[in-house]
């Protein structure tokens, strides 16, 4: 660059009015990145504060589903499920109880048929034995 062209550039401007531009501007750069966190905070929070709406409808939602109602909550259905696992638990072990009777019941049945066979084998073979007494058994 000529010396003209730099007289044109800065016109009237002397040596320490430029040395206090360019440190204008070096401090307004410096000002600037220490401040962007702070402006990038602020924008933020105003960004949050935009969905804030959009979030409480949607906790509106989430407390009505957990809270007991009419019958339509899932809190509701929850408890419903729930009284209705108790029911079939207990009728389950009420079912297990009378299967467990009758498995003895069945058990003392088939000892009772397993004797009765076994003294009826004994009253044939004893019969047998009177109506043939040449065919003797060991």
């Amino acid at each position: 660059m000529t010396e003209d062209q730099l007289a044109r550039l800065l016109g009237d401007l002397t040596a320490v009015q430029l040395v206090l531009l360019v440190g204008a501007v070096v401090a307004l750069i410096i000002l600037i990145v220490k401040v962007w966190p702070l402006v990038r905070r602020f924008v933020a929070t105003i960004d949050a504060l935009a969905d804030l709406p959009a979030k409480m409808r949607l906790l509106d939602e989430i407390h009505h589903e957990v809270r007991p109602n009419t019958g339509t909550s899932m809190n509701d259905a929850l408890r419903r499920v729930e009284a209705e696992q108790i029911r079939q638990a207990e009728e389950l072990a009420d079912q297990s109880a009378k299967l467990d009777t009758q498995s003895e019941q069945i058990a003392g049945l088939q000892k009772l048929m397993e004797d009765g066979d076994s003294e009826l084998s004994e009253r044939v073979t004893d019969i047998e034995q009177t109506l043939n007494p040449r065919k003797e058994k060991p």
